[in-house]
Order: C-alpha cells, then sequence, then structure tokens
C-alpha cells in the first residue's frame, strides 16, 4: 500500500514539473528567443551541409576515385568544429538564461524545492527548447539543403529536371546526437552553476553590476595604437609582394586583428569624449543618459565587442573568398580534359623507345581497343641544355625566385602534337623546316612565352640545328588530360629532331567506344594488379566539381556560422543589459520621461553598439579580400562585385535580423510601448 502510494506520489510530481515546465517555456518564451533562433540556425546549418552526399546521389554523379566522398568527409570535419563553436555560444547563452531566472530560482528554494527537484524541472524545460529548436531546425535545413541542392546541380553541370526531393537520414542522425549531446552538457553546467549559488545571491541576483575601471590616457593611448596597427595591416595587404605572399597576408592579418580587439577596448572613450563636447547634443532629451550608459557598457564588454568584430569580418572574408576561389578553380573539363581518357606514362615507369603505351598496356593485361576507338600518343622527350631558365620568369615566380628550380623543357614532334591536336577538332600547327613553335596551358606564362618569341633573334640550339620562333607559334592548348593547368611551356619541333632526344614520358588518348566504356573501363584497371594511371574526363570532372564544392560550401559554412555566433554574442549582451537597465528605465519614467525618449536612447545604444564592430569588419574584410585575391587573375571584378552582393546581402539579413530581435526583447523587457524601430 505505501508503495504503491509512493507511486502515486512520484507520478504526480511528475505531472506537475512537466507542468511547471511548460508553462515555464511559455511564460519566458520571448527570453528563450535568442536561444531557440541560434540553436535552430545551427541545426538547419549542420543538417544543410552535411547532406550534400545524399545530394551527390540524387543527381547520380559517380565518383570512382572518392573525390565526392573526400569532400563530404571534410565537410564533416567543420561540422565538427561548428559544433564546438556552437557548443561555447549555448553555454554562453545559457549565462543570460540564467541570469534572467536566478531569482525565480531562488523563490524555488525559499519554497522547499531541493537542487534535484530544481534540476529535473530545468532538464524538462531545456528538452522542450532543445527538442523544439531541433526539430524547427531540422524542417528548417531540410528545405535550405533542396535549394543548396539547386546549386550543387549548376556546380556539376546537371540538368535541373533530373531533381527530386531528397531526405539524409545520416544527417538527421548525426545531428540529432551532437546536437543532443551539446543539450546534455549544457543541462549539466548549469546544474553546476546553481549548486555554487547561495540562496541569497539567488534572490538578489538583479542587484549586483559591472565595475569596470580603466584610465582616460590610457583608452586614449590604445585607441592611437589601434589605429596604428589597422593601417599598418592595411598598408601591409596592399603590398604584399614586398614579403612572401603568406607571410604579408599573415602579418597583415595579424595587425588588424590585434588592432581590432585594441579599437573596440578604446572607442568607448573617445566616442563619449565626442558625444560631450557638442554641448547642443548631450543635454538634449535622454542623451546624457545614454551617451554613459553607452560609454560604461562599451568599455567593460570592449574585448569581446573586438571579437564580435573579428568574426564578422572573418564571415565576409571566409564566405567571399571562398565562393570567388571556388568559382576561380578550373570549372570547365571541357578545357582541361579533352578527352574521354588519357594513359600518360613516364620512362620510369616502363616506357622505352621500342614499345608504345597501348604495347605496354597491353603487357600488363588492358587491351585499349576494347575501350577506345579513336587514339594518338605523344611521345615528349627532353634535350640537354634546354631547362626551363630559357623561357624567362613570370610574375608569381619571381615574387618566390630563391624557391626556383630548373627542370627540362618538355619537347615534342609536331606530327605527334598534330594528331592528337585533330582528335579535339583543332588545326594544325604548320612549322617551317627550321622553326619551332610552343605550347602551353599555364595562362600565367602567356607573357613570360610572348617576351620570348618577341625578342628578335630568339632562337633554339637543338642538336645542332638553329630553330627560329613561327609566325605565330604560341598555342594554349592541352595536350593530355589533367586535373589542372601545368604546362609552363612545350617546344614543338619538327619530326626529325626528336629523333635523338632522350624520352621522357608519353600519352596515349582517345575516346571511348560507346558510353559503356568508362564502366567497363574502370573495372578492368580495378582487376589488373599492376598500377595503370588513366585520367578519363568524368572522373577530372568529378574532382573539378568536389574541389569547388568544398572550397565553396566551407566558406559559406564558416562564414554563417561566424555570424550567427558574433550576432547571438552582441544580442545576448544587450538584452542582458536591457534587464541589468529595467530599474534605472523605470526610474526615468517615474521622473517623466516618454516612451518616446528612452526608446530613442534604446535604439541609438544599439545602433551604435550593432553597428561599430560591424563596419569596421566590412573595411577589414575588403582590405583583406583585395589582398588575398590580388594575385588570382581568373576572378573578374564582375564575379567578385555578384559574391560579394550574395555575401553582403547574406550578412545584413542575418545581422539585421539578431539587431531587430535584440531591440523588439530590449523594448519589451524594459516595458517600453510596442513600435517598429522608432
Amino acid at each position: 500500500m505505501r508503495s504503491e502510494k509512493m507511486r502515486t506520489d512520484r507520478t504526480a510530481s511528475k505531472e506537475v514539473f512537466r507542468e511547471l515546465a511548460v508553462k515555464n517555456v511559455k511564460k519566458s518564451g520571448r527570453d528563450y528567443l535568442i536561444y531557440f533562433m541560434t540553436l535552430a540556425f545551427s541545426v538547419a546549418l549542420f543538417y544543410t551541409f552535411n547532406s550534400i552526399e545524399a545530394q551527390f546521389r540524387v543527381f547520380g554523379v559517380p565518383d570512382r576515385l572518392n573525390f565526392l566522398s573526400f569532400s563530404s568527409g571534410m565537410m564533416a570535419g567543420v561540422s565538427l568544429l561548428v559544433c564546438l563553436i556552437m557548443g561555447f555560444l549555448v553555454a554562453y547563452a545559457n549565462q543570460f538564461m540564467q541570469k534572467r531566472r536566478k531569482r525565480e530560482m531562488g523563490v524555488y528554494m525559499t519554497l522547499g524545492m531541493e537542487y534535484e527537484d530544481i534540476s529535473a524541472l530545468m532538464w524538462k524545460e531545456t528538452c522542450l527548447v532543445g527538442g523544439a529548436s531541433l526539430a524547427a531546425g531540422l524542417v528548417l535545413g531540410i528545405a535550405l539543403s533542396q535549394g543548396l541542392s539547386m546549386v550543387t546541380a549548376r556546380i556539376i553541370g546537371t540538368d535541373i529536371a533530373d531533381y527530386r526531393f531528397f531526405l539524409s537520414p545520416k544527417a538527421v542522425a548525426a545531428a540529432v546526437f551532437f546536437f543532443g549531446c551539446m543539450y546534455f552538457f549544457v543541462y549539466r553546467r548549469n546544474m553546476r552553476e546553481i549548486r555554487k549559488m547561495q540562496l541569497l545571491e539567488l534572490l538578489y541576483a538583479g542587484k549586483k553590476n559591472e565595475n569596470i575601471s580603466r584610465g582616460k590616457t590610457k583608452d586614449i593611448l590604445m585607441f592611437v595604437l589601434a589605429a596604428a596597427l589597422i593601417g599598418g595591416g592595411y598598408a601591409v595587404l596592399a603590398a604584399p609582394e614586398k614579403l612572401y605572399f603568406t607571410q604579408g597576408m599573415f602579418q597583415g592579418i595579424a595587425m588588424i586583428a590585434a588592432g581590432s580587439m585594441l579599437f573596440c577596448m578604446s572607442v568607448s572613450e573617445v566616442l563619449v569624449k565626442v558625444r560631450k563636447s557638442s554641448k547642443r547634443y548631450y543635454y538634449r532629451r535622454l542623451h546624457l543618459f545614454a551617451v554613459n550608459q553607452l560609454g560604461s557598457r562599451m568599455k567593460s564588454a570592449g574585448a569581446s565587442i573586438g571579437v564580435v568584430s573579428i568574426l564578422v569580418c572573418l564571415s565576409i572574408s571566409a564566405m567571399t573568398l571562398g565562393l570567388s576561389i571556388g568559382g576561380a578553380l578550373v570549372s570547365d573539363a571541357d578545357e582541361v580534359a579533352p578527352y574521354d581518357v588519357s594513359f600518360p606514362l613516364r620512362k620510369d615507369e616502363g616506357l622505352s623507345e621500342g614499345l608504345t603505351v597501348e604495347q605496354i598496356l597491353a603487357q600488363k593485361g588492358l587491351v585499349l581497343s576494347d575501350y577506345v576507338k579513336d587514339s594518338a600518343e605523344l611521345r615528349i622527350y627532353n634535350a640537354k641544355g634546354l631547362t626551363s631558365d630559357l623561357f624567362g620568369a613570370s610574375a608569381a615566380e619571381k615574387e618566390d625566385a630563391d624557391g626556383q628550380f630548373k627542370y627540362y623543357i618538355n619537347i615534342v614532334g609536331i606530327d605527334d602534337y598534330n594528331r592528337v591536336m585533330a582528335l579535339q577538332g583543332k588545326a594544325p600547327v604548320k612549322l617551317g623546316e627550321n622553326e619551332y613553335a610552343i605550347n602551353y596551358s599555364v595562362k600565367e606564362d602567356r607573357k613570360k612565352l610572348e617576351n620570348f618569341m618577341s625578342h628578335k633573334g630568339r632562337t633554339v640550339q637543338l642538336e645542332g640545328t638553329e630553330l627560329t620562333p613561327a609566325s605565330k607559334g604560341l598555342y594554349n592548348r592541352v595536350y593530355g588530360n589533367e586535373n589542372v593547368y601545368s604546362d609552363g611551356g612545350t617546344l614543338i619541333v619538327p619530326q626529325r629532331l626528336t629523333e635523338g632526344l632522350e624520352l621522357f614520358a608519353a600519352v596515349d588518348s582517345g575516346t571511348f567506344l560507346n558510353a559503356d566504356s568508362y564502366e567497363k573501363l574502370s573495372e578492368a584497371i580495378l582487376a589488373i594488379p599492376e598500377h595503370i594511371t588513366c585520367n578519363t574526363h568524368m572522373d577530372i570532372k568529378v574532382e573539378i566539381m568536389s574541389n569547388i564544392l568544398t572550397v565553396s560550401y566551407i566558406g559559406i559554412y564558416l562564414g554563417i556560422t561566424f555570424l550567427i555566433v558574433a550576432g547571438a554574442v552582441l544580442a545576448l549582451q544587450q538584452l542582458s543589459q536591457a534587464a541589468d537597465n529595467e530599474q534605472r528605465y523605470a526610474l526615468l519614467r517615474k521622473m517623466g520621461a516618454r516612451d518616446k525618449d528612452m526608446k530613442e536612447s534604446l535604439l541609438m545604444q544599439l545602433r551604435v553598439y550593432f553597428g561599430i564592430p560591424f563596419m569596421l569588419a566590412v573595411v577589414n574584410a575588403l582590405f583583406i579580400i583585395r589582398g588575398m585575391l590580388a594575385g588570382v587573375e581568373e576572378i573578374s571584378t564582375g564575379k567578385l562585385l555578384q559574391t560579394g552582393m550574395f555575401t553582403g546581402g547574406l550578412v545584413v539579413a542575418v545581422y539585421g535580423l539578431y539587431f531587430i530581435v535584440t531591440y523588439t526583447g530590449s523594448r519589451r523587457i524594459l516595458k517600453l510601448k510596442s513600435s517598429f524601430l522608432k
């Protein structure tokens, strides 16, 4: 009987806690809004970018060499970093939630509730908010992933008509697992914090204020040093050629980051002095109160505002650079891999004068005629004395002159060259008896080669024969499938002159017999124990897609993550400040201040608080992006503007959303009458 009564009491207690938890969440729903919104965004991002593997399956993209699997693995690795970042953000957000509810918990303890009871109540509330944000985030993520799949289809060149709705159970399971762990971590941390609190501390939590004191002279000196560091960083980024490029970039970015931190930690003193200098402004309405409140808050939160500015800068830079560099990667597989298949073979891999590539492959057990119909072989030679310094150095090579090394120039015969070009439908190259031409694929080397050939008397000595440049002897072509452009200059000479040269390599390229040849060839190569290098158009296309998707999506993923963190941190700080100022605004109201003036005071503080780190971040990002993209010729101004507009729109939308939610939340806490940003 007694045990049955205990079970009944326990069941009733659970029911009471469940009802109390639901009521608390409903009552504090607006307080939970930033928390809920941030968690939902995080889950949506996590699902969206971890569902890429499912997108590939939807479009039926082959992945024989696991390039797309590598992209998915990279996104999973970045997701772990994102989870860590979001974990710290959620823990930070909970400080605000705890601060808002300390007195409530103190009342619970006064009424006789044990720590275990409070723990059970907090766990139910965490499950309610966490479960709702997880569900909302998954729904949003599924919707966003459908949109992202359209972008993926465009990048991989697939017809959108092939699209169908998809769901990634693997991404759903990963989101539930990682964010479930995060919620549990937050719950445990909350309980540890509550156990440390004393009853009086909980009941009088609203009476405690921050008190950070720093000399005015020190702030002014910090501001001057900040300006010097930021200006110096801009100068380094504007002229990175004075240092090694990577060293210059790191040095410039480090100076800007340090300067931004010092700027945000010291700008409050300068801001207050500027505002106080205008007596007409300072003593008008509630400006005296607002300026001093803003100066005090920015001084105490200067370091975190500096971190926010750096995060927004990283967000803008990561998204713009990721999309721009991703778009600058070789995006046309038809250019870099013009043949269905190429079989490159070097001398150290068994190539010899007496055997063709096709014969050597046949010895290994691969009969090309079973898979390839039209093919041609290009044999590549070297000659003593003809090294890479013959053509001079390109602009990029001059920047890193200490790291240069000499290599033999590739030499091909005109007949071999024209045969492989005929497979591409290219016009044949014509040479005089003692003339040469140059083929290249690296676009940055064009000016170097043009300068070499335009020099009067620029001859080449080959096997005792003096060769002069042909009148139209510079060709930007690819003579074998590659995943990157790598030909910095190949000499095309009369066929007879190759007979005495040292054979270096050969490449046999051709077109498939039919649509099934790719699959059959892939299976045949896997079945052969000996290594065979085979560069197919399809594999290179998939590798290119993988590179573009990885660089672009990681940039967007990290960029949005940094932006959410920055917006959430500022929002939580300001909501916490609004809670601290509740009694001050109540006193202003008793003294006759109008709601309109108090709303204007609040809005002015928020504009400055959100605006200073944002504007500083935008300017910093512009210099960083300009410096990073200085050496990437493939990025056109139009493409950069298009990417910049997308990034700018996304940043303003997310950052602005946090600003609006912060303003409405602060206005509610301060019990100011409703109006939209007025």
